[in-house]
Order: structure tokens, then sequence, then C-alpha cells
């Protein structure tokens, strides 16, 4: 099964309009790391319940340590935002970061950056 991808949406001077996205509960989401600019994850949860978003890292150290994943908590009602994400952590082999959510419902996610 593919994740549902994110797009980068690039933040202005001038002010963006951040439009979020539903987090696939059956997949997940990923988004790309790869445009050389810090990463910004949006997190919104309309719930009454908290969410734990789970961003997985990639990397193992010293040939037998590996990185715990990111554990991201956006409680109910509330809205957090999360990076910078270094792509020598947490990019995939596509080069995208991958992020669960457990429970999903009512949450919404964007992923932005400052542009060039």
């Amino acid at each position: 099964m593919s994740r549902t991808a994110l797009t980068v949406q690039s933040v202005t001077h001038a002010g963006t309009t951040i439009t979020t996205a539903n987090v696939d509960s059956a997949n997940g989401n990923s988004f790309p790391n790869t445009s050389g600019f810090p990463i910004l994850l949006y997190m919104n949860n309309t719930s009454t319940v908290a969410s734990v978003g789970t961003v997985h890292a990639n990397v193992t150290i010293d040939t037998s340590l590996t990185v715990p994943d990111r554990l991201v908590t956006v409680a109910g009602g509330s809205t957090v935002v999360a990076g910078p994400f270094p792509s020598s952590v947490y990019n995939q082999t596509d080069g995208s970061v991958y992020i669960n959510f457990t429970p999903t419902t009512g949450v919404g996610l964007s992923v932005f950056t400052h542009g060039s």
C-alpha cells in the first residue's frame, strides 16, 4: 500500500494560507524532504482525544544502535508544529519522511518550508 503524500507548501513574506490534509489511517502519510530547506509539520487535532504521530527514523549508528522514531503528541483540540527533520535521520529510501498517527480521527496535517 502506498502512503498518502503531503505537498510541501512554501511560506512567503506576504503570508501563505496553509491547507491541511486528512491523516491516511490505513497507509500513513509521507512528505518529501529534499528541498534543502527545513521542513515543518503542522498537526491540528479537532477531536477531544489526544493523537500520537510517529515520525519514522531510518538510521543505525555504530553498526547496531537504531535511532528511535520521534513521537509527537497532539492533545485533543490542539495544534502542534514539529520539525525540522534532518534527512540523515528521517529520510526513507525514497527521500520522504514517513508518519503515522494513532488515533487518526480529527487530525489534519500540513507540511511547509520558508522557500527560497
